[in-house]
C-alpha cells in the first residue's frame, strides 16, 4: 500500500515536537506552574465509529459525501474541581458543504476549499491524555 501524502517523517514528527516544549510547553508551564497536556489518543475502533457516525449523520443531514472531513481544535478544561482542571484537550469536529448550496463563487455547486464545522453534529472528545505527557 502507498503512503498517504499527507504522511510525515518520524524525525520530523519528533522536531515539531521539540519545538512545541521548547516555546508553546514552557510559556504555559512558567504561566501555569505545571506541565500540560500535549499528547492524546483514540482507539483506531473509536476514530472509526466516530466517522461512520458523522457519515450517517450528515448523510440524513444533507451534506456532500465527497466534501466531509474533520477539524481538531484546541481546548481548556474550565475548574470544576476533578482532575482534567485546567489541562488542554482536542476535540474533533466533522465539516462539510450542504447539498445544492452555491460555494464561494455564488453559482450553483460551487464551493470554496474550506468546508464548514456542522454544528448539527457533535463533536469527538474525552479521548486518553498523557498526564504526564510522553515525549515522542
Amino acid at each position: 500500500m502507498e503512503k498517504p501524502k499527507k504522511v510525515i517523517s518520524v524525525e520530523e514528527a519528533r522536531s515539531l515536537q521539540d519545538f512545541w516544549c521548547k516555546t508553546r510547553g514552557k510559556a504555559i508551564e512558567e504561566e501555569c506552574g505545571y506541565v500540560d497536556c500535549r499528547e492524546f489518543s483514540y482507539s483506531i475502533k473509536e476514530l472509526e465509529e466516530y466517522i461512520a457516525f458523522v457519515k450517517h449523520e450528515a448523510k440524513e443531514k444533507g451534506y456532500k459525501k465527497k466534501s466531509l472531513g474533520l477539524r481538531i481544535y484546541l481546548g481548556t478544561y474550565p475548574p470544576e474541581g476533578d482532575k482534567h482542571d485546567g489541562l488542554s484537550t482536542v476535540f474533533i469536529t466533522p465539516t462539510g458543504k450542504k447539498k445544492n448550496r452555491p460555494g464561494g463563487s455564488g453559482k450553483e455547486g460551487v464551493t470554496d476549499d474550506r468546508d464548514d464545522n456542522i454544528y448539527e453534529i457533535d463533536p469527538l472528545n474525552r479521548g486518553g491524555v498523557g498526564d504526564p505527557p510522553i515525549n515522542y
